[in-house]
């Protein structure tokens, strides 16, 4: 499995000040593991609900390089789609389009070496943002729900757990 955060950070992407506190914080894989779109909501949860009030949710497609990551901070989702390599270039549009459709806006950021992200703010409401993060990895990726996907959450919360009001 590839550490999408450790290729950014080596890439030498600087992250808007809402992440800049995960990127010097030690990265503890604390659950890591199969599932489908059915799943998408208990991880999106977890990530909002981390104890720590920090993490990093990366949820991998089959195909390399094929995945949707969002951070949680206090409560609220951002998501970050790295714009490095041609094919993420090349589906800027796509992604933007999707975005559009989705009411969210896009926040482009410079990485350190001339690359960019994209940063979205989805807000700490965790049906929404669980149905924004199904949409995108089907509109993006062509997910469907029997399509197998890797979650990858560093400093969640126990997956599955429910928090109070979410």
């Amino acid at each position: 499995m590839i550490d999408i955060l450790a290729v950014l950070v080596a890439l030498g992407a600087s992250a808007p000040a809402p992440r800049s506190s995960l990127l010097r914080a030690p990265i503890i894989v604390e659950a890591q593991a199969p599932g489908t779109l059915t799943d998408v909501e208990r991880y999106v949860r977890a990530a909002l609900t981390a104890p720590g009030g920090q993490s990093i949710l990366v949820i991998h497609v089959s195909a390399p390089g094929d995945f949707v990551q969002l951070t949680g901070e206090a409560g609220a989702a951002q998501f970050s789609f790295p714009l490095v390599t041609p094919r993420q270039r090349s589906d800027e549009d796509s992604l933007r389009t999707v975005l559009a459709e989705l009411h969210l806006s896009v926040h482009e950021s410079p990485g350190s070496n001339g690359m960019r992200f994209l940063d979205v703010a989805a807000g700490s409401d965790v049906h929404r943002v669980a149905s924004v993060t199904r949409t995108l990895l089907r509109r993006l990726h062509g997910v469907t729900a029997k399509t197998p996907l890797e979650f990858e959450c560093q400093g969640c919360g126990t997956p599955g757990a429910r928090a109070p009001g979410r």
